[in-house]
């Protein structure tokens, strides 16, 4: 009897500890990772190089919240992503794309799926930035496709996601998750003739063939 008893109690007592040790764990995991957290430059710089993009860039991040975790810290954050040089680098920008999609009659909607399109978006730009650009691009078909007799050229567009970031051996690794892009973009000041930008497409295509065939 007596033995029993007391290897219960041993047994209860090793089930404890263990708890505790879990529990201490815990409490140890949430010291190193929960209440640390990314400094606000560190940051900027996680986001910036998660939406890259050439002739893109980030700007006005904004960390909005976040919530440190256990394992993690998890933070929402908002920026609006634009063409590096504004409104004098729009036109060029949409020109190389509508030249890359090679569009044949007026189906312009597809050209955002065109070969060397998608091509040109997966060398370029990063998985974060791709749908962005894809976005800013479709409202271009969009309004070819209507054919308005001026195109307003979209030069920056607001983003908002969460973003997870764990200790890595370099620091903090981190998992963008971009959750949607804002409805209203902005765009260029002045609107460009829309036979002026399919002109400017179609000339350089034109030319990138000549060049091809020296």
């Amino acid at each position: 009897m007596g033995g029993s008893v007391g290897g219960k109690a041993g047994s209860q007592m090793a089930k404890r500890r263990t708890m505790l040790a879990g529990v201490a764990l815990v409490l140890c995991s949430m010291m190193l990772t929960g209440c640390s957290r990314p400094g606000e430059d560190e940051f900027k710089r996680r986001v910036d190089e998660a939406f890259v993009c050439k002739g893109m860039e980030v700007a006005e991040i904004n960390r909005l919240d976040s919530m440190p975790g256990i394992y993690s810290y998890v933070a929402r954050y908002g920026f609006q992503y634009r063409i590096a040089e504004g409104d004098k680098a729009a036109q060029d920008f949409y020109v190389k794309l509508l030249e890359l999609a090679e569009v044949k009659g007026d189906n312009w909607k597809a050209a955002v799926n065109a070969p060397k399109v998608q091509a040109y978006l997966l060398d370029e730009c990063t998985e974060g930035a791709q749908p962005i650009v894809e976005n800013m691009l479709e409202d271009v078909l969009t309004q070819l496709a209507e054919k308005k007799a001026t195109v307003r050229l979209p030069v920056a567009v607001p983003v908002s996601g969460w973003a997870e970031f764990m200790p890595g051996k370099r620091g903090w690794d981190i998992t963008m998750h971009r959750e949607r892009l804002g409805e209203e973009l902005v765009y260029s000041e002045q609107p460009v003739k829309r036979d002026v930008l399919v002109k400017k497409a179609v000339e350089s295509a034109k030319s990138g063939k000549k060049v091809g065939k020296k």
